[in-house]
């Protein structure tokens, strides 16, 4: 009889042990689980970010250079600053780096006055700047040499030669080349500056042929003047006075311009010539007398 007292004894001493395990376990608080932590408003920085390059305003973008196209004859009245001899055009933007040279030669057509001397002007291509005296004092001669080496490497250059001289204290250009581009360093630069002829004044009268009657009380018109035999180059002025350009002063290698004339108005029109392609104002003729047009 004691042996199934003893079994079921013992069966239910390990099941009270079994039950107190359980209950522990349950008991027991659980582990804290793992926690993103997130600052707000600064995420954390990805690994694998890449930051953009900045960017690049316009004004940082290179220059395309410019090159200027032939002068048209209304063009020919080029300017030269000063004497600006040796002048360095570091000021301007340069494709490289260092001096350069650029050579040639000055083929000098007729006689050239007493006491003048040839200079070479020049302006970085498309700067826009005035012409600057690079070399003077070269001696007036035909095939006379020149050298510059203060030319930019990479820059290309207008330049165009004059012959100079003076009267009293007074600078006076007696003639000049055509104006020629290259880039630094560049050897056999030819210029010629011709000399040419002085002609006499035109003694022709203007025509004009008014032909169309314009809306604004003007007139589209054709003014025509004769050719002059010699003549290259025609500087043209119109005026409400005597001996005025308030309304045109061109230079010109026609017969011919296209003014718009006020209806029933007085202009006053006169013209001198030259004997070469480039002249210099010494190079020009005295004016024609003055010829009154008017439309109708």
């Amino acid at each position: 009889m004691w042996f199934p007292a003893a079994i079921a004894a013992s069966t239910i001493i390990t099941l009270a042990s079994i039950f107190t395990i359980y209950k522990v376990y349950l008991e027991k608080p659980a582990a804290p689980q793992s926690q993103t932590l997130v600052s707000q408003g600064s995420p954390l920085p990805s690994t694998n970010a890449i930051t953009p390059a900045p960017a690049v305003s316009p004004s940082e973008k290179p220059a395309v250079p410019k090159i200027s196209a032939t002068p048209k004859p209304s063009d020919k009245k080029i300017t030269i600053l000063q004497d600006n001899t040796g002048v360095n055009s570091s000021a301007s933007p340069s494709p490289g780096t260092g001096s350069s040279i650029i050579s040639g030669t000055i083929n000098l057509v007729g006689s050239p006055p007493s006491g003048s001397t040839l200079v070479i002007a020049a302006r970085p291509t498309g700067s826009g700047e005035q012409f600057k005296v690079i070399l003077d004092g070269i001696t007036a001669q035909n095939n006379a040499s020149w050298s510059w080496s203060q030319a930019q490497d990479g820059v290309r250059y207008d330049l165009f030669a004059v012959l100079k001289g003076k009267s009293g204290s007074v600078d006076i250009d007696y003639a000049s080349s055509p104006p020629s581009t290259v880039k630094a360093p560049y050897q056999g630069q030819v210029f010629i500056v011709d000399g040419g002829y002085t002609l006499s004044a035109p003694t022709g009268s203007a025509s004009v042929s008014c032909t169309t009657h314009l809306g604004n009380n003007s007139w589209n018109t054709t003014v025509s003047y004769p050719a002059v035999t010699g003549a290259k180059m025609y500087h043209v002025q119109i005026g409400t006075t005597s001996g005025g350009n308030d309304l045109l002063d061109v230079i010109l290698d026609a017969q011919s311009v296209n003014p718009n004339l006020t209806d029933s108005t007085n202009y006053y029109f006169r013209y001198s010539v030259a004997s070469v392609s480039y002249p210099t104002a010494y190079q020009y003729s005295s004016y024609s007398s003055v010829s009154t047009i008017r439309c109708p």
